[in-house]
């Protein structure tokens, strides 16, 4: 848990399994992933984003992850690809000359034979845009967010995916190229915005900016945060009661000399969102992709790899390192490689690591996702078992029979369980079959005998 694991230095995070580029369908490099799962049967499955294709991986048993299926690119190979899920559907871009959004159907993997590999065909690819660096998806509207595409300056390409099989543009802002993006539909303390879906865009050189896409129509912007040592606003995701916004700059690194910085930004006002301060990390890594679960931020920062920060103090400034696995021990440079994305939404607990170099399926330990401890006894068969202890804390003790007249009698139990057993026949005469209990049976054999001389 706490040292190494797999050959790679871990805190609170374990290594269940990980396999090579190679092992999942190969090509140039590895890159994003997401994850299904389904809602039936509960199996959970990896999307994994590869420079020829998509890598689907199933991680029910995360020991023994299993090569599914693989999706390949629509056109050519690339260096991006990204990967979201809404619904059974994937939906999938690339940077590949003419890629358009693959959109793909999942159920279909469900009857898969492991071992042998599928094709999955998309049940059609929107071809409204051609390269596109990134999508995001508001699950609550059901609106795709496309960015970086050749189309609209870069900005907000906005597609309906109310029925998959035909995805319509439904609008789109072309005020500024964005990066990244994370749509939601507000619900935070600014009460001039509550219910507005609200986009919060990462747009490279530019910084941040926030718009307002209520209207697909009309989308327009609200307001733009730009802060020191800005080298290119990368990513962001927002928390879950919508006052902060958690921000990675994939450059300040290298042009500035820090360590991996995560910026908090305070989005109470949304007219006027400012920086609230950083965390700054022991080692100079390039950060990357990053996403809120309650109060933890799960990071994927290239050469460190997996980070997993507290935020729960992130009002006030603080952050603080609760977990981490490094998948590329070799070096924690400022330099691009190792860490691409990171997927921590399955209901498991485990966590899918998408490298360059192949696909890392890790379980974090109860501390890393804030669960308190539970002292108590575990052992199932004791007399004080406790189900909802987490820690065995060695007060387990013995159930049985403290009845010394029972023959089952211990001597070392601790506490009675009702097991006594008895000597059949030994508590009423009027057993008289002596099978322990007083029924008709016995007044039966009574009726049988009754008249019969009983004298010697």
């Amino acid at each position: 848990m706490d040292g190494f694991a797999g050959g790679s230095a871990c805190m609170e995070v374990d290594l269940m399994s990980s396999l090579t580029l190679s092992q999942v369908g190969g090509g140039n490099n590895g890159n994003d992933c997401w994850g299904w799962v389904d809602p039936t049967s509960g199996r959970e499955f990896v999307l994994y984003g590869r420079a020829n294709g998509t890598a689907v991986v199933e991680i029910t048993d995360p020991v023994n992850p299993v090569y599914l299926a693989n999706i390949p690119t629509a056109t050519v190979s690339s260096l991006w690809r990204d990967i979201k899920v809404h619904g059974h559907h994937a939906y999938i871009v690339s940077e590949a000359s003419g890629h358009g959004m693959q959109v793909v159907d999942l159920d279909p993997i469900l009857d898969l034979t492991p071992g042998l590999v599928a094709t999955l065909t998309p049940v059609v690819t929107y071809t409204n845009f051609g390269k596109a660096h990134n999508l995001i998806i508001n699950e609550e509207s059901g609106f795709a967010y496309v960015v970086g595409s050749n189309t609209f300056s870069g900005g907000l390409h906005i597609v309906s995916l109310a029925d998959p099989a035909a995805p319509v543009l439904a609008g789109a802002y072309d005020g500024a190229y964005a990066h990244d993006a994370h749509p939601i539909v507000y619900q935070g303390p600014d009460a001039a915005y509550t219910g507005h879906e609200l986009v919060f865009c990462f747009n490279g050189y530019s910084g941040m900016s926030i718009v307002d896409a209520s209207d697909k129509t009309d989308v327009s912007l609200i307001s733009t945060l730009t802060y020191a040592q800005l080298g290119y606003t990368h990513q962001g995701w927002v928390n879950d009661d919508h006052t902060l916004c958690f921000v990675n700059d994939e450059l300040d690194e290298t042009n500035f000399g820090n360590n991996t910085r995560t910026y908090i930004v305070d989005i109470t006002d949304i007219d006027a969102p400012s920086i609230l301060g950083y965390y700054e990390a022991d080692v100079p890594a390039i950060d990357h992709n990053h996403y809120v679960v309650g109060n933890r931020l799960f990071q994927a920062n290239y050469l460190s790899g997996l980070r997993v920060l507290d935020i729960s103090d992130a009002a006030n400034g603080n952050l603080e390192l609760v977990g981490h696995y490094d998948t590329n021990p070799e070096s924690d440079a400022a330099e691009f490689g190792g860490a691409w994305s990171v997927y921590p939404y399955f209901p498991s607990g485990n966590v899918a690591i998408s490298t360059m170099t192949g696909l890392y399926i890790v379980r974090p330990s109860d501390a890393v996702w804030g669960v308190e401890e539970v002292a108590g006894c575990m052992y199932s068969f004791a007399g004080n078992f406790n189900p909802e202890a987490t820690v065995d804390d060695g007060s387990c003790v013995e159930a049985g029979c403290t009845d010394e007249s029972a023959l089952n009698f211990s001597a070392t139990a601790e506490i009675e369980n009702g097991s006594c057993v008895y000597a059949v026949g030994s508590a009423c005469a009027e057993d008289v079959n002596e099978d322990g209990f007083v029924s008709i049976q016995d007044l039966l054999l009574l009726l049988g005998a009754f008249g019969n001389n009983c004298q010697p």
